[in-house]
């Protein structure tokens, strides 16, 4: 009786970590728009959104040209409040900017009305 070869699951299949070879295929474009859009090799785990993360969002769902300010005045959050969590749902992926920083808009990419 052959013995059967197992093979031990490595730390980069464990974590989604691609290849060399992987890596070479990728184009930087898509690279780029992982990084856009907060791509983590970390999406195994889950980030539940907090009652400040959902009115920054709905907040931003109709009024997507307003500054940071002007969401800490609208929702009643510290500035520094919302320069964290704006950074945190971007890197997550679940919201994003468009254009500039002074003359680009946000886009919300998650779905508001289950809030």
């Amino acid at each position: 009786m052959a013995k059967k070869k197992t093979r031990k699951n490595s730390e980069r299949e464990l974590f989604g970590i691609p290849s060399r070879r992987e890596m070479e295929s990728i184009s930087i474009a898509d690279t780029f728009r992982q990084v856009q859009t907060g791509y983590s090799m970390f999406r195994l785990f889950s980030y539940d959104l907090t009652d400040d993360d959902k009115s920054i969002l709905k907040f931003l769902a109709t009024n997507p040209s307003a500054t940071q300010t002007i969401m800490a005045e609208a929702t009643g959050i510290k500035l520094q409040k919302v320069k964290s969590i704006t950074a945190t749902l971007r890197n997550w992926g679940h919201l994003t900017r468009i254009g500039t920083s002074k003359q680009g808009t946000w886009q919300v990419l998650v779905d508001v009305s289950d809030f």
